[in-house]
């Protein structure tokens, strides 16, 4: 199985979306960015500097 990192701004997140599901589709494992799910969601320092280092 091919593996496929998408990497890019938030600002391309639907584009970004779109072609993520076009390669799982195809059979393709894709790696994308951890996008925020809401203004509601309170995350942690720990949490946050988590995500900073996950990239």
């Amino acid at each position: 199985m091919k593996v496929i990192t998408l990497c890019g701004s938030l600002k391309f997140k639907n584009e970004m979306m779109r072609v993520a599901e076009k390669l799982n589709l195809e059979g393709k494992c894709v790696i994308t960015p951890v996008y925020p799910v809401g203004d509601n969601y309170i995350r942690t320092d720990e949490q946050l500097e988590a995500i900073k280092n996950a990239h």
